[in-house]
């Protein structure tokens, strides 16, 4: 079993504390080599209507890498978010998830640096 945690495989402290960009500069190599080895990615979902996964622009710029990369993909939610899920969809709420999912808007997110963001941002674009 592998796990990798992005935290401690890409180098943020270098990033927050050193102000350099060595880590999002090799975003290519570090993402696309460890989610390939890998093979599995499990995105953990605070809430389905609002996740912050798709605020970070590091995680949607995971997500995109597996994506390309052909990684499977689960999505996970807290057991409250999962209990909310269930009661919308019990309640017959199909058209609200869906406008909840339509809202999402992966080119809001951010990072702590701009730099960082501008940098994901691009790698996206170039490869879509």
């Amino acid at each position: 079993i592998f796990l990798w945690v992005c935290f401690f495989c890409n180098n943020q402290y270098r990033l927050l504390e050193e102000q350099t960009q060595a880590g999002s500069d090799n975003l290519e190599g570090t993402f696309e080599q460890s989610l390939v080895r890998i093979g599995h990615v499990i995105v953990m979902m605070n809430s389905f209507d609002q996740p912050e996964y798709v605020r970070r622009v590091w995680c949607v710029f995971e997500s995109y890498v597996a994506i390309k990369e052909k990684v499977n993909i689960e999505y996970a939610m807290s057991r409250n978010a999962r209990e909310r899920f269930t009661q919308l969809m019990d309640s017959g709420g199909f058209a609200t998830a869906r406008d909840n999912f339509g809202n999402i808007d992966v080119e809001m997110a951010t990072a702590s640096h701009k730099k960082d963001e501008d940098h994901i941002k691009a790698l996206i674009r170039a490869g879509a």
